[in-house]
């Protein structure tokens, strides 16, 4: 990956990373209030040479041995006799023990300077006990530097700076929060890098034609409940999506189009009805004849979207129950039909697979120039295959960010597998902002207030491109159409 993949990645993460900071600054919170508060308070020693006339000579090597011995008296500060003579000066009711707890030392680097830190929960206490550490730790080293002989001591400590003021330890608001923060946006930004590694869902349109080894015939945006109606809005991105899809299909082969189509996904929850129920309209609106049929006879969606109801449909024409016009209904274009897909069978399988399911499909592409067939997803159950193989082909759908590769690999086997013929793929909730957003999803034109002027070859709407409806006139420059009764049955050709 490279750094704008990373970067890619923490935007497409966000909520990883936020939740990363809550969680450092609620830690940091809680140490901040719970944590006992510690004052240190500081006293400087110096470590000299008693040498009273050095010369040159002299005073470099009383120099070397403080530098020397400096480094002992560190840890001669926390030393269990310092903290024994210091408990009998200060009588405060602290052990020995507890006094060496209390004290550290540091040495300043190059120098015979050592710095004594006293700490304690109490202020009071910790200046008390860093003011008479200075005379307590002169006196030790000299009664342990003191000749044999009784002379006085070569070495001498010299308290430089006494106890100083109280300072606060810990905690530290501010420090506290700024590292809490900054721990768990590094924590977070690991967790979203490992999780876009291990991501194997379809983000992209490279990754959906790799996969599928087809072309992806649309990209459509994500749809909130109010964009459900089915291109009720005419220039809205995700319905120049559908007509995008519908003009794509259209010159896939123009030779030999296609009249039966089906329409699936890999696993539920993908869009795959949403999108056969767009795509009829956007064929109706377009001047095709068209029938949509809701083959999930597991889970029908079809007419939720559509609103419409029946008692007869799929099912009920495949069992004998019902003619097909009783269980074809008109949709809200004049040109599309629906065949809902009745009673919930025990066998949808056998079905689905049985010749009069080949038979009707052949009678309903008597009289429309495209069948669409809304089916169940492939990887669950087997009726979607069994579709897919009758049909002309089958429009993939796939859900951006949730549907994974090796789900789409599968799926696309299966179609393999029973020699369905893969037209293309769509990839549908595809995202209008951030970094996976699709650039023409969020175009402005769409949300213009103007009525958007005619296309040529488009009349009222309705593309001149494969309807029989209409017919040049030979003797004059501008088409005419023929119109049909209002109550006109396209699929009987009775009125």
């Amino acid at each position: 990956m490279h750094s704008i993949d990373y970067l890619r990645t923490l935007v497409r993460r966000w909520r990883i990373l936020l939740a990363g900071a809550l969680l450092g600054v609620g830690v940091a919170v809680d140490i901040v209030l719970w944590t006992t508060p510690m004052y240190a308070v500081t006293t400087t020693f110096y470590v000299s040479s008693t040498d009273r006339a050095p010369t040159a000579t002299t005073a470099y090597e009383a120099s070397l041995l403080a530098q020397q011995q400096v480094q002992s008296y560190a840890t001669l500060l926390g030393s269990e006799r310092v903290a024994q003579e210091l408990a009998a000066r200060l009588s405060d009711g602290l052990t020995a023990a507890q006094l060496q707890g209390k004290i550290g030392a540091d040495v300043v680097p190059q120098t015979a300077l050592l710095v004594a830190t006293v700490t304690d929960g109490s202020r009071t206490r910790a200046h008390q006990i860093a003011t008479a550490l200075g005379p307590v730790f002169a006196a030790v080293v000299e009664s342990l530097e003191q000749p044999p002989d009784g002379g006085p001591s070569p070495v001498r400590v010299t308290v430089v700076d006494s106890a100083s003021a109280p300072s606060t330890v810990s905690p530290r608001p501010l420090r506290d929060l700024v590292l809490g923060l900054t721990a768990g946006l590094l924590i977070a930004g690991l967790a979203a890098v490992l999780r876009e590694a291990t991501d194997t869902s379809v983000k992209s349109l490279d990754v959906l034609r790799g996969l599928t080894g087809g072309p992806v015939l649309a990209s459509v945006g994500t749809q909130d409940k109010a964009q459900r109606q089915m291109l009720r809005e005419h220039r809205s991105p995700n319905t120049e999506a559908y007509r995008s899809l519908r003009t794509n299909l259209q010159f896939l082969d123009v030779d030999h189009p296609v009249r039966v189509l089906t329409v699936t996904s890999s696993i539920p929850g993908e869009g795959k009805s949403l999108t056969a129920c767009n795509l009829a309209l956007a064929l109706a609106d377009a001047g095709k004849r068209v029938v949509l049929v809701d083959g999930d006879l597991r889970c029908p969606q079809v007419c939720a979207y559509m609103g419409c109801t029946s008692r007869a449909g799929l099912t009920s024409v495949l069992i004998g129950a019902s003619l097909l016009e009783e269980a074809l209904i008109e949709g809200r274009n004049r040109l599309l039909r629906i065949m809902p897909s009745g009673p919930i069978p025990p066998n949808p399988s056998e079905l689905l697979g049985s010749a009069r399911m080949a038979e009707l499909l052949e009678r309903l592409k008597q009289d429309a120039d495209i069948v669409v067939i809304d089916s169940p997803p492939l990887l669950p159950v087997t009726d979607a295959a069994i579709l897919s193989h009758l049909s002309d082909g089958a429009i993939l759908v796939v859900r951006h960010g949730q549907t994974r590769r090796e789900q789409l690999a599968r799926a696309t086997d299966q179609l393999r597998a029973v020699e369905a013929r893969l037209l293309g793929s769509v990839l549908n909730r595809v995202p209008s902002r951030g970094p996976d957003a699709d650039p023409y999803l969020a175009y402005g034109y769409y949300n213009s207030a103007q009525p958007a002027a005619p296309l040529p070859g488009l009349v009222n709407g309705a593309s001149l491109l494969g309807i029989e409806d209409w017919r040049v006139n030979v003797g004059g420059t501008k088409a005419t159409a023929q119109s049909r009764p209002a109550n006109h049955n396209h699929m009987t050709g009775q009125s």
